[in-house]
């Protein structure tokens, strides 16, 4: 399992095995804005790296955070 999966099941209180690639926002109730602000503060202090102001909208999916990770020099086992 991927730590990105980790952290969102951590941070969102989700099992790990309901992080699919279609994860998101629109897909898990428990993904609130609160829990939004939480999430990023979490990867940002976890893979050293500060999101910009325009990443930020793209945050709210699980391929999106990937997706901005991979931007920041990110690998994924």
């Amino acid at each position: 399992m991927s730590r990105v999966i980790e952290i969102l099941s951590s941070v969102l209180e989700v099992p790990a095995e309901r992080i699919v690639d279609e994860f998101s926002m629109k897909t898990a109730p428990e993904w609130d804005s609160l829990q939004q602000i939480n999430l990023i503060l979490t990867l940002e202090e976890e893979y050293k790296l500060a999101f910009t102001d325009d990443e930020l909208p793209h945050l709210t999916s699980y391929e999106g955070i990937c997706s901005a990770l991979k931007a920041h020099g990110v690998e994924f086992d």
